[in-house]
């Protein structure tokens, strides 16, 4: 259990539409964390680039939030119980990721994980690349 209460940012990026249960999603989160003390914010960011998003979210927090001690970023297209930021971020551990799984040409389920590669196909830095 963390020796101090946990104050918490939950930022969430979405495409240029959101699903329907993307906002009441996060905001049933927000509620939650209010009732404890814990929430410092929320964040949202809006474009089709999955690892701009995730960077801009977290450059965000890292020099707007020096009093948060956890960040909780949410898919729009994910449902989580409102208690989910406040369970992990009671693990005390310094980073918990969700782990995806795609089908290979086989048709077997691999975890994915991504690696900087660079500069991507659109000639852009920081271009995720699956292994």
């Amino acid at each position: 259990m963390p020796s101090s209460n946990p104050r918490i940012v939950i930022g969430c990026y979405s495409g240029q539409v959101a699903p329907s249960y993307a906002i009441p999603n996060v905001a049933r989160m927000a509620v939650h964390l209010s009732s404890k003390g814990m929430l410092v914010d929320v964040m949202q960011r809006v474009s089709s680039r999955i690892d701009a998003n995730r960077n801009y979210l977290i450059a965000n927090f890292l020099s707007l939030y020096p009093e948060a001690t956890h960040l909780f970023i949410v898919d729009d297209d994910m449902r989580h119980p409102p208690e989910m930021p406040y369970l992990l971020s009671m693990r005390d551990k310094p980073i918990i990721s969700g782990l995806y799984f795609r089908r290979d040409y086989h048709g077997n389920h691999c975890p994915v994980l991504y690696r900087h590669a660079g500069r991507g196909p659109d000639d852009r830095p920081g271009h995720g690349t699956a292994e």
